[in-house]
């Protein structure tokens, strides 16, 4: 976290040699520490200005990838509210651009959130979804992402063969 620190600090006085995709890759590595070590919160505040940053560049793809890690951080602290709105935004924006990936990352997104919030019925029918869109994609890492939420999702409602069979399915994927 201190080496991103510093390179960011480094790149204040010189913004011409720190570009924002530059200032984009040094706070996403620096809120992958900080959600790594359970520091929602500094981890929250760098996908926020990852999002600003991309946006004002016209960057939709990292934008969305940023609002999706946002959402996922502030689930973590509990802020319900706010995970809402940056999942269905970064959903509605991956739906806008036509990015079959960033669609299914969002809507694992807001299973998430559907999943914290007690409705895990939905979450399943999203990371459903999901999974049938990476299917599509033939994006094997995304399926295996999906089932393993799908996995973990079926242990919490107490169905524990349907957790067997995706957790299974999503080794092999792995594994492969």
């Amino acid at each position: 976290i201190r080496q991103y620190d510093a390179a960011l600090a480094l790149g204040e006085p010189h913004r011409r040699l720190l570009t924002p995709a530059h200032e984009f890759d040094l706070r996403a590595g620096r809120a992958a520490c900080y959600r790594r070590i359970g520091n929602s919160e500094a981890a929250s505040a760098d996908y926020e200005a990852m999002a600003k940053l991309a946006k004002t560049a016209g960057d939709r793809p990292h934008e969305i990838e940023a609002l999706n890690n946002l959402a996922q951080a502030v689930i973590n602290r509990g802020d319900f509210g706010v995970a809402e709105r940056k999942a269905k935004t970064a959903l509605r924006l991956a739906r806008a651009l036509g990015d079959r990936k960033l669609e299914a990352d969002g809507l694992i997104s807001l299973s998430e959130w559907k999943r914290a919030v007690g409705e895990p019925g939905e979450a399943q029918a999203l990371l459903e979804k999901a999974l049938e869109l990476f299917r599509q994609l033939d994006d094997r890492a995304g399926q295996a992402s999906s089932l393993r939420r799908l996995g973990r999702l079926s242990i919490a409602i107490g169905e524990p063969a349907k957790s067997h069979g995706y957790l299974n399915e999503a080794l092999l994927l792995y594994r492969a």
